[in-house]
């Protein structure tokens, strides 16, 4: 038995929820600890060192609850709709299993399969108490007598006041190029690039360009069929209720965008849906575009799946006209004005610069998250300090989980553990475990080439794929 098994504890409650609600889910997360609840929650819950992968899925194995943090961020998390799949599953074979999900904002789009979970309302601050002593009753916890229940005072949506310069100029190409197109443009981003916040920037931007801005965070519907997806489009982006597939979703559309000023669409998430609705949708977007004489521009946001749309099949590809924008990495600039938003205090920088920070972290976004975290604790005061922090970084953890899964990947990813150039680089990667490697954030492309981001990464990778 190892250590992580001495140590595992059985937790009563799983609580999913995309990482930029996580200021709100601690508060949350308190309540239920008050009341004797023992509750999952990924950041504070996994021991440094433990696969990331086998941890949530014993948790989710453990636990009688599954509590669903609905916000308009959730669908961003590709994790989020790994545990929402877990929990389905373990709901159809458990008896006693309960899924109950918490909406937290009323724009959240709706999720089908849910609507037989009856869900508990914190949408607004002021029923929050009302909500916390529901959900406990609920999970059979007894509430706090005679005492208010407050509602969390810190901010919401990442409390992001100011996007760093570069990437708030990157947003401004974004725009001007898909204004200049009379096509659609895909915006290309690998894990952990900080999307999320710059999709509300994005959406800023664009209304001083467009006066009908709309946006769709297209949900995870396991199983749905072609019509069934179609319908659910169609509901998020406010069309009549006879919308039944594609042939009427584009004709609804077209009638709308052609009777409207000039419409910007942007669509996130498109990569989650199966091979089929994938393409249906992309090619029902493109006839739309083709139709509508430049009153429509749509800005497709995804990962690998949205790349194959572009690349999959040559120049038969469904998406071969889009544009092709790749998220850029961060610079020294972007350091500190990220710092700055993580609540830095500038004068840590005389310890480790910006410029060591991008060197120690390879710019791998969660990586100089956690170097923030560690400055700001004032335990850190050069590179030897600040190593084991990083080492038990887990969205890196994560990444590296998912290629141990196959045998094959794990002997080549091995191999390529022991250099640093690890191939060339090709806009659309055939080989599988380059393609994991890139989509995955832990390589940079130079002078047409792979490498690695940094020695902190390899020597995660050699932790995970050789038991180190």
């Amino acid at each position: 038995m190892n250590e992580a098994q001495k140590g595992h504890q059985r937790h009563e409650i799983f609580l999913s929820y995309a990482s930029v609600d996580y200021p709100w889910v601690c508060h949350l997360v308190a309540h239920l600890k008050a009341a004797g609840l023992k509750v999952f929650i990924d950041r504070e819950s996994i021991e440094p060192g433990t696969f990331w992968l086998d941890a949530l899925q014993t948790a989710i194995k453990d636990a009688r609850i599954g509590l669903l943090v609905l916000s308009r961020h959730t669908f961003e998390s590709a994790w989020v709709q790994r545990e929402w799949a877990a929990f389905l599953e373990r709901a159809g074979t458990t008896n006693g299993f309960r899924i109950i999900p918490l909406v937290l904002d009323t724009d959240a789009p709706e999720l089908p399969f849910l609507k037989q979970h009856q869900s508990i309302d914190f949408s607004d601050p002021a029923v929050y108490g009302a909500g916390v002593r529901k959900l406990l009753q609920t999970v059979g916890a007894m509430p706090p007598r005679n005492q208010e229940i407050a509602a969390p005072t810190v901010p919401r949506d990442g409390a992001v006041n100011q996007d760093p310069a570069g990437f708030d100029q990157f947003i401004d190409r974004i725009l001007k190029s898909v204004s200049a197109s009379p096509w659609n443009a895909i915006l290309l981003a690998r894990k952990d690039m900080p999307t999320a916040w710059s999709k509300d920037r994005m959406t800023q931007k664009a209304r001083a360009r467009f006066p009908d801005v709309r946006t769709v965070a297209i949900p995870y519907l396991p199983g749905a069929t072609d019509s069934e997806f179609f319908v659910t489009i169609a509901k998020l982006l406010g069309l009549p209720s006879m919308v039944t597939g594609a042939p009427a979703f584009i004709t609804n559309l077209h009638d709308q965008v052609s009777a409207a000023p000039p419409v910007f669409l942007l669509v996130t998430g498109i990569e989650r849906l199966p091979d089929t609705i994938r393409v249906s949708f992309a090619d029902s977007l493109r006839s739309l575009l083709e139709a509508t004489d430049g009153r429509l521009r749509v800005l497709l946001i995804g990962e690998n799946g949205l790349c194959s749309l572009k690349y999959g099949n040559g120049d038969l590809s469904v998406l071969s006209s889009a544009r092709d924008l790749r998220w850029p990495d961060v610079t020294e600039a972007d350091v500190v004005a990220l710092g700055q938003e993580a609540g830095l205090d500038d004068r840590l920088f005389q310890f480790l610069t910006p410029n060591q920070l991008l060197a120690l972290t390879g710019a791998h976004p969660n990586l100089l998250m956690d170097a923030f975290a560690a400055l700001g604790e004032q335990t850190v005061r050069n590179a030897d300090d600040l190593n084991p922090h990083l080492l038990n970084n887990q969205a890196v953890y994560r990444q590296f989980s998912l290629i141990r899964n196959d045998p094959q990947k794990v002997v080549k990813t091995r191999a390529l553990l022991s250099q640093d150039d690890v191939g060339p680089f090709e806009w659309y990667l055939q080989d599988e475990v380059l393609n994991a490697l890139y989509w995955g954030n832990l390589v940079k492309v130079q002078d047409g080439r792979l490498f690695w981001r940094c020695d902190i990464i390899k020597m995660i990778g050699r932790r995970v794929l050789e038991g180190n």
